[in-house]
């Protein structure tokens, strides 16, 4: 192997400190909000609908974390900014997936109860 190529996969000691504090972060941010999520459920602190609503908040909290600090993905490159976009992108299309999933069950349920 060439000098060229083992520069580009030796990660430099900076980076990869600030990849480190990151992934941890990421880490206990993930694991407070479950335990946020788990202790809301277990203790029923909010009624049915509203604890359905707060673990919808929390699962949306969850994901951006991990989106942040996990996928890495933010606004500071060119590169990161396409990233960004597919990622929202796919996210709409699974959006519309699902909602469209539930839609249809939900007028096949309606139909089948009449």
């Amino acid at each position: 192997m060439s000098n060229h190529e083992h520069a580009i996969f030796t990660p430099r000691p900076e980076k990869s400190k600030s990849l480190i504090i990151s992934y941890f972060v990421g880490l206990v941010a993930s694991i407070v909000l479950v335990l946020i999520a788990y202790m809301a459920t277990t203790r029923h602190v909010f009624g049915n609908n509203h604890l359905y609503a707060f673990l919808g908040v929390v699962a949306i909290l969850t994901l951006i974390a991990q989106a942040i600090f996990f996928f890495r993905l933010n606004l500071n490159t060119d590169h990161d900014r396409w990233n960004l976009t597919i990622f929202l992108f796919s996210l709409l299309i699974m959006l519309i997936v699902i909602s469209g999933s539930l839609w249809i069950m939900f007028q096949l349920n309606s139909y089948m109860m009449l």
